[in-house]
């Protein structure tokens, strides 16, 4: 298995991120600072949960005990339209799809220029 550095997904539709979890070594409390301080103007508060991850993830993550970053997604209008005729791209708010995309773009620029580790060790 190739080794990898953090896991995270996005699996819960389309609409805005309003709250970033983490669960990163304590090094990598800078990077989560500067994390969360890019996404406070997107209106993206920071929780006191730890990250869990998702259920896409969650093997990868217990196979090689990942840092992981979620970024939590309003989730209250995502049945209305999952798996039904009218889950459909022209159905998203483009706003709200903007906002998630702004808030992706912020965490990975953050992550792929940061210079310290992410391991968290050894699998519990």
């Amino acid at each position: 298995m190739v080794p990898h550095a953090l896991a995270m997904e996005s699996d819960f539709g389309a609409d805005r991120v309003w709250r970033v979890d983490f669960k990163l070594p304590e090094t990598a409390k800078a990077l989560s600072d500067r994390i969360a301080a890019r996404l406070a103007p997107l209106g993206i508060s920071r929780g006191r949960d730890q990250a869990s991850g998702g259920a896409d993830v969650g093997a990868i993550i217990a196979a090689q005990n990942l840092a992981i970053i979620d970024l939590q997604q309003d989730g209250s209008r995502y049945f209305d339209l999952h798996h039904t005729p009218d889950d459909t791209l022209s159905m998203i708010d483009k706003a709200q799809l903007r906002q998630n995309v702004a808030a992706w773009t912020a965490v990975l620029a953050e992550v792929t220029n940061y210079e310290g580790e992410l391991a968290l060790g050894t699998k519990p």
